[in-house]
């Protein structure tokens, strides 16, 4: 492995990989979930209890993390189909909210008709709720489609492919080999310290991202294998206070070509990131 390759290279076999990271993850797990969950709704007996509309709700909520191991490999089409998925779950989310509710509205005191006939149409509400927290997903990868069609379309020469493979698949392990020159740090969220990004929704993703240096560039990838992207030396800059004898993390700000994140870093993460890009 030739890890001194040219940064025009080694950047578009890094945005090969971020793109084939984006289709292999495809959300089509919401879809599958909520297309089973409006078949089991309307297949239910209609002496069904509430205990059965809890339990639905239950399996929507917890099944769509699991499935997602189970399905098979997506590709673009895969890919594509889902941002149309995006405006259809809503609606199959609010259909079987309807029938659900309406399935529970007749628990409610009889001399309350007008809220037993009135809360079924609260369904259109948990559709709403999920364009909203879904949007920044979506609408990410609406934009980024273009960029990973070219991608997958044009794909660097195998040998530089899987050279970045190599790297990105090896620092992403859980002990990357002992000649590896590696780094990592933790971008976080919303928290007391940051209060006001509560007032608004975060559409970055947050946990550890790892680096791994080259001569002339780095990759900075999530933890997960998405979002890897190539930096120039000099180009990863990091900053923090200095550290408190015995530290395990610090505080520290983080950018890298159009990022900028708050993030916690061990003291010796940070002097590696440093080194580096000063070298």
């Amino acid at each position: 492995m030739n890890p001194s390759r040219d940064f025009p290279d080694a950047q578009k076999a890094v945005v090969h990989a971020r793109a084939l990271a984006d289709v292999t993850r495809t959300p089509l797990a919401g879809f599958c979930v909520l297309a089973a969950g409006l078949v089991a709704s309307l297949l239910a007996p209609t002496a069904a209890t509430w205990r059965w509309s809890v339990g639905l709700a239950l399996a929507l909520l917890v099944t769509p993390f699991l499935l997602p191991r189970m399905l098979p490999r997506r590709g673009l089409l895969a890919h594509r189909i889902s941002l149309l998925l995006y405006l259809v779950n809503g609606l199959l989310l609010a259909i079987i909210a309807y029938r659900e509710i309406s399935r529970i509205a007749p628990l409610l005191p009889d001399e309350w008709p007008a809220l037993q006939n009135g809360i079924p149409w609260v369904a259109p509400v948990f559709a709403a709720l999920y364009y909203l927290l879904q949007f920044h997903a979506w609408k990410e990868r609406l934009l980024r489609l273009p960029e990973v069609r070219k991608a997958l379309l044009e794909p660097p020469t195998k040998p530089v492919q899987e050279e970045i493979g190599a790297l990105i698949t090896d620092v992403l392990a859980a002990h990357p080999a002992e000649d590896t020159a590696w780094a990592e740090f933790r971008t976080v969220p919303a928290s007391p310290r940051n209060w006001r990004l509560f007032l608004k929704l975060d559409s970055e993703v947050h946990g550890p991202w790892r680096v791994v240096f080259c001569p002339d560039y780095a990759i900075v990838v999530f933890r997960d294998g998405s979002r890897a992207e190539a930096v120039k030396r000099r180009s990863l800059k990091i900053v923090a206070e200095d550290p408190a004898p015995g530290a395990k993390s610090i505080q520290c700000l983080l950018r890298w070509n159009d990022h900028l994140h708050e993030g916690l870093i061990a003291p010796e993460h940070f002097q590696r990131i440093q080194s580096w890009n000063n070298g």
